[in-house]
């Protein structure tokens, strides 16, 4: 299921902790110190009777003279059922023996959910004074576990194929307008210019032009205050998309991560909480995620994953040989062919060894490898055309932020001649050879136009 041997090692600068769980297989975990937080009915209960008395008393109140409480035991009730349902307020606790497998979670032979349903996991460490393992799943409420410590949690998600090694993750954010200077900035300059075409038009031309100009301003005013943030957070780095530019981070570049509280518009105002991700002699990137009032703990979380990936990506081995797959100035179609000839081992004779295929993983599966590298090795590993090595591409392609390299990645698997074809159409896009590349992100942005249909798993 994993794309990498599961390991009960602790991340840098971690301990595991007397009631943390182990790690008893590849794919498995096991501890007796986990809680599953699960939904008080009785409080929920509680909650959803004061709506349906408070919807009861509106008739009654609107026909007698009594004080008119309906919308405040509404109101209440709303909160209640909110609390018991998305913060776990007076949450149960179950516990028990706790085991993750491949086929999913259960404590004490109870299933909590079966590894088919989750979509992602996350750590959401010190979530007023604990640790949360948040599980989604589509169309349900989340699985939340109370685990010991963020080792813990991660070891969890590693069991599952969910952490920052395994998987990317995606998280929609508010409009860079909110608190960007330059952009809010626009954004007064747009109202005011709006305000201004009206009034012309209107003096010039008559209230129909005029009304023209209102909604257009209006509708561009709203583009740029709505139009969300998307960040995907992967085992290479860090991209942000808005509007259709795009930036991508690399993890060589960041040096912290950290938790600050914004200003609305870039003016002074403090009304939100967000994540800094610090650069090596640049500007810091600086990300919205929430009021700094309502969902603080979403805003941990995001800052977790981004510390996840940068750990794991410092982890890597940079010893990888990229040499074995470079493209040394040949054409395309010329290098694609050679990389093939080199997995299936055509390519040895009695002065050239086999290429051990344990190399050519190193090079896809380390992060820290040029982007080059890591397509030619998933082309040259493509051609033994195995379910293991199509199932592992597939995992390393979902782990990678960047566009082009994850596209490329999933063009190279073992497939038709048609994939084939559009992985040449991709690596036409590609930057030099990791040699002359002095700054890989450069030739790997978002900003080329990419074959329009994507392959899928």
């Amino acid at each position: 299921m994993a794309a990498y041997v599961a390991s009960s090692e602790c991340t840098e600068g971690e301990d595991a902790g007397a009631g943390a769980g182990v790690m008893t297989g590849p794919d498995t975990f096991t501890s007796e110190h986990v809680a599953w937080l699960r939904v008080n009915r009785l409080f929920l209960g509680i909650s959803l009777a004061g709506i349906a008395v408070g919807v009861a008393a509106i008739p009654i109140g609107a026909a007698s003279h009594l004080p008119r409480l309906e919308a405040s035991l509404i109101g209440a009730g709303l909160l209640g059922a909110a609390a018991a349902i998305h913060r776990k307020a007076f949450a149960r606790r179950d516990r028990g023996a706790f085991t993750v497998t491949p086929s999913g979670i259960t404590i004490d032979g109870e299933s909590v959910a079966r590894r088919s349903e989750l979509r992602s996991g996350f750590v959401v460490p010190s979530h007023k004074g604990r640790t949360l393992v948040r599980l989604e799943r589509p169309y349900k409420l989340p699985v939340e576990l109370e685990v010991a410590d963020t080792a813990e949690g991660r070891r969890i998600l590693h069991a599952l194929g969910f952490d920052a090694s395994q998987s990317r993750a995606m998280f929609w954010l508010p409009s860079r307008a909110l608190y960007e200077g330059a952009a809010g900035l626009a954004m007064v300059a747009l109202a005011f210019t709006t305000a201004m075409l009206t009034a012309a038009f209107w003096r010039l031309f008559g209230p129909a032009p005029a009304q023209v100009a209102a909604l257009l301003g209006v509708a561009s005013f709203l583009t740029l205050l709505l139009w969300r943030t998307r960040l995907t957070v992967g085992a290479d780095g860090v991209l942000v998309s808005w509007l259709g530019r795009a930036r991508f981070v690399r993890y060589d570049d960041v040096t912290d991560v950290a938790i600050h509280r914004g200003e609305l518009f870039g003016f002074g105002f403090r009304a939100w909480s967000g994540v800094r991700i610090h650069l090596h002699g640049k500007a810091p990137v600086e990300l919205a995620v929430a009021s700094s009032v309502l969902d603080i703990p979403r805003t941990e979380l995001i800052a977790e994953r981004i510390r996840e990936g940068l750990q794991s990506y410092r982890r890597g081995d940079g010893a990888a040989d990229a040499a074995l797959v470079a493209r040394a100035g040949r054409p395309v179609a010329e290098w694609v062919e050679a990389l093939r000839a080199i997995g299936a081992g055509s390519g040895a004779d009695h002065r050239t060894a086999p290429v051990v295929h344990d190399r050519l993983w190193k090079v896809v599966e380390d992060v820290s490898a040029a982007p080059v590298a890591r397509a030619g090795a998933a082309v040259a590993l493509a051609a033994s055309k195995s379910p293991e090595s199509n199932e592992r591409l597939r995992l390393a392609a979902e782990a990678t932020a960047v566009p082009k390299l994850r596209l490329a990645i999933e063009a190279a698997r073992p497939s038709p001649k048609s994939r084939l074809r559009r992985a040449q159409a991709v690596f036409v896009t590609l930057g030099p050879d990791p040699a002359g590349q002095s700054d890989p992100s450069s030739s790997w942005g978002c900003s080329c136009r990419l074959p329009s249909r994507r392959s899928r798993p």
